[in-house]
């Protein structure tokens, strides 16, 4: 998760433990000593003013092992974090929610992963900059050769407005900097591209295919994409800490779609764990 300045948009948001299969443990985990680690660590993160609070899920193969709330998410309204009710802003963890509904796509036969991304794409053409196209593999990968300058991509959450990109506005943004599959460099704006292909290949938006092929058959039933204005109120809030120590409330920001794929998923703690039990 990328934050900009000092503000904790999300809390901490969801700490996820994966242990699978494929995982040598000695045996199975110990709820009890992982709770008191948890109440230790974690309280005393809050205690020191490095988040207000948090939600953790911890996982071991399909079974939660733990799933708890930390602290508050309103430093006003001091109302606990609910690990089965309170939304959090996850950053980069939609990603690969967002990765995996492309693979869907590449099982399905419907895209190739070494193929031009513009033959899937209808709301925009990448420009041409260099005789290699940009490929499905490169977005995944984060070889894709963009720009890391992006700066059309959020809006603050009081300023209303559609989160749309006008197609000429998406072509001056996705400026391709060097041949694609040279450098790896985290790319926001590639797997941002990724959610694009998405709605434009299923013909709506990537929150719609998310939730069709990821949310609801995973049983992420309070997960919402993006922040609904009908459940501001299940949100922790966002916060800012001054130079004081002390925490104060800021506005989010919200995601314009070239942005979407890279990080807009708001789950509760509970839905997490379901979806790291299906991996």
């Amino acid at each position: 998760m990328k934050y900009r300045g000092k503000s904790v948009s999300t809390l901490l948001a969801v700490v996820s433990l994966i242990i699978g299969s494929s995982v040598c443990v000695s045996s199975e985990i110990d709820r009890d000593v992982v709770e008191a680690f948890a109440n230790k660590t974690i309280g005393n993160a809050i205690k020191n003013s490095l988040f207000p609070g948090a939600v953790l899920a911890i996982v071991e193969g399909n079974e939660t092992v733990l799933l708890k709330g930390f602290g508050v998410t309103d430093i006003e309204t001091k109302t606990p974090m609910d690990p089965h009710l309170t939304l959090v802003r996850t950053g980069s963890m939609g990603k690969l929610m967002t990765a995996i509904a492309i693979l869907q796509l590449v099982e399905e036969g419907r895209v190739s992963l070494d193929a031009d991304v513009n033959e899937y794409l209808t709301t925009f053409q990448v420009p041409t900059t260099y005789p290699e196209p940009v490929t499905i593999r490169h977005l995944l990968s984060h070889r894709a050769g963009f720009t890391s300058e992006v700066t059309y991509t959020v809006f603050d959450e009081g300023s209303g407005g559609n989160i749309r990109t006008p197609p000429n506005r998406l072509v001056r943004e996705f400026v391709r900097v060097r041949p694609p599959g040279l450098v790896t460099a985290y790319d926001n704006l590639g797997v941002g591209l990724l959610g694009i292909i998405l709605g434009d290949v299923y013909g709506t938006s990537h929150g719609e295919v998310v939730r069709d092929r990821i949310l609801k058959p995973v049983g992420m039933t309070h997960t919402v994409m993006g922040i609904p204005v009908d459940r501001v109120s299940d949100f922790a809030s966002c916060h800012t800490l001054k130079s004081s120590g002390d925490w104060e409330k800021c506005r989010y920001q919200i995601f314009r779609d070239l942005l979407e794929g890279g990080g807009n998923v708001s789950p509760t703690a509970s839905d997490m764990a379901r979806f790291i039990a299906v991996l």
